[in-house]
């Protein structure tokens, strides 16, 4: 169950990254930065939205980065906790192991 458990968050992880990227493909395309007609103009109106969506964009970028950094923690919990019950059911089977040494004797 843990294995699969693991392939699973694995998986989610591998999408979200695809979906991020995609995320980036996808605005990168749709907002060139050689379009507009206050951009195409010159002057301070063009420098104003240039920095507008730079901020934008630095902005999204730190939430998506935000997100993926958390969900990067959550993972990391996910198999420490497995991790911790792994080593208990190796510990009670060595226990069982012994215990049935001790009674065969």
């Amino acid at each position: 169950v843990c294995v699969c458990m693991c392939v699973y968050v694995c998986v989610c992880v591998c999408v979200l990254c695809l979906f991020v990227l995609l995320i980036h493909f996808v605005f990168d395309l749709k907002f060139d930065r050689g379009e507009g007609a206050i951009r195409a103009g010159g002057g301070a109106w063009a420098k104003k939205e240039q920095a507008q969506e730079d901020q934008y964009f630095r902005k999204l970028n730190a939430e998506q980065l935000k997100h993926l950094h958390d969900h990067h923690e959550e993972e990391i919990q996910h198999h420490v906790d497995a991790i911790k019950h792994h080593q208990e059911a190796i510990d009670r089977h060595k226990k069982k192991i012994e215990d049935s040494k001790k009674h065969s004797n």
